[in-house]
């Protein structure tokens, strides 16, 4: 079975080339089996003949042999890598020394080898031209075995009909055999294509599977590059307001501290400044808390643990840090968040954005005002509002901070403000699905409110 196997590989890569296509070697290795078939036929059939004392004339020798040094030579243009040249040379003097013996009055029962030839140049020829050449040729040298031989021709069917008999059978098997060559070759050949299709067809799903990562990947690159950008658009502005509006209060106190030591200020001078000094370290602390909190954010990735929120208490519990500043201007917060769902939200950043919002609200507020802390429900959501009675903002302004832009405006007792306050609450609201929203009217005060998600049941 080995040797069977090693043979058939041998005669499947001969005349076989690096660059030659799938269905070539197919043709190549059919190509290869017959002429080593004819091959053994030249050689055993003439030595057939002369064993059984066939007195025939000697083109019939002649033709008998002629597979011999015809398939000889057609092995040797092969494995050339001249296969034209062998094609060629195969379907050219095949039929040619077969209507030979015909041309010399000599029926061998050879006719059917015309067909064979036919059959063949129709699978082997690769140029319509030529298949449609060589078949006429096939034709008319079918034509004249059937014409040709007349009264008195030397015939091999008197001579010795058994020979007569077995050129017929292997003419016909040989027929059978190469259509049979071909059908397997051609359905290997379609499996081989199947299988190659499926294998294309699962390295698509792999490459449109691939294409889709690469896709999903650019994106949140792209979505990092903006992350990044906006990162570094919020650097830069805390970079100035570390080194301008941090700097600047912090050099004020400490100059004003130095010239009460120098020149002995009294205690009335000192009870008058006292407001100013108030204002500059409220502003510092709430810079400072709100620097941290971005910091902290930064460091831990800025994540959030949304849990149980009681929005009352956690109003109660800012307003109690906002009591000495709004004290200062002698202006009366009042919650009146009365029956309020709990949300569920990140606590620290709920009480970032009430800490902001009020703080805000008390800067832009006048002396001897309130500001108003309230609360409902709205399907899923829960809304919060800070309502003041300060000097308001026109559209402009409101439309420049829904879109992120920071811009500096003094508040009712000249105190500074730096932006970054907004922008952490928008920031930490996204976090946790909420909006921040601004209603505002010029000298008729602001609403400032914001949604997050109500407790689920």
């Amino acid at each position: 079975m080995n040797r069977l196997e090693a043979l058939n590989d041998q005669v499947s890569s001969w005349g076989n080339a690096p660059d030659l296509p799938e269905y070539m070697r197919r043709k190549l290795r059919i190509f290869n089996i017959l002429n080593i078939f004819g091959l053994l036929t030249g050689l055993f059939i003439p030595l057939a003949g002369i064993l059984n004392h066939d007195e025939l004339p000697w083109e019939a020798w002649v033709v008998a042999f002629s597979p011999v040094p015809i398939s000889s030579i057609v092995l040797w243009l092969t494995g050339k890598k001249k296969h034209a040249a062998a094609f060629t040379l195969y379907f050219l003097f095949y039929p040619l020394f077969t209507a030979l013996m015909y041309f010399r009055q000599t029926d061998l029962g050879l006719e059917l080898f015309f067909i064979l030839y036919g059959v063949l140049s129709v699978f082997f020829l690769n140029r319509l031209k030529t298949v449609i050449l060589t078949c006429s040729y096939c034709f008319l040298g079918y034509l004249l075995s059937q014409i040709l031989p007349q009264q008195g021709s030397i015939r091999l069917v008197d001579i010795n009909p058994a020979f007569f008999i077995a050129n017929q059978i292997l003419a016909g098997f040989l027929i059978f055999y190469a259509l049979f060559l071909i059908k397997n070759e051609t359905v290997s050949f379609e499996s081989q294509l199947k299988q190659q299709a499926r294998k294309l067809a699962s390295r698509n799903v792999e490459i449109r599977k691939q294409a889709q990562e690469i896709r999903e990947k650019a994106d949140r690159l792209e979505v990092q590059t903006q992350e990044l950008a906006e990162l570094n658009k919020l650097k830069n502005k805390l970079f100035s307001i570390v080194s301008h509006d941090l700097r600047n209060p912090v050099y004020a106190l400490r100059n004003y501290f130095t010239m009460a030591r120098q020149y002995d200020f009294s205690g009335e001078d000192v009870k008058k400044a006292l407001p100013d000094i108030v204002n500059d370290l409220n502003y510092t602390t709430n810079l400072l808390e709100n620097l941290l909190t971005w910091s902290k954010a930064q460091i831990t990735a800025s994540e959030i643990h949304p849990s149980r929120v009681d929005v009352k208490e956690m109003t109660e519990q800012v307003l109690m840090l906002m009591r000495l500043q709004a004290e200062n201007k002698r202006i009366r917060l009042e919650n009146k968040i009365a029956a309020c769902p709990p949300v569920f939200a990140d606590p620290d950043s709920v009480h970032l954005v009430l800490r902001n919002l009020i703080s805000n609200a008390i800067k832009f507020s006048p002396e001897d005002s309130f500001i108003e802390i309230g609360a409902s429900a709205e399907g899923k959501m829960v809304r919060v509002f800070v309502q003041d009675q300060g000097k308001g903002m026109s559209a402009e302004e409101v439309e420049l901070l829904m879109k992120g832009e920071q811009f500096t405006v003094e508040g009712t007792s000249s105190e500074q403000g730096s932006g970054l306050g907004l922008l952490l609450c928008r920031e930490y609201l996204a976090k946790n699905n909420g909006r921040l929203f601004i209603e505002s009217e010029k000298g008729k005060g602001s609403r400032f409110s914001f949604l997050v998600p109500a407790l689920a049941n």
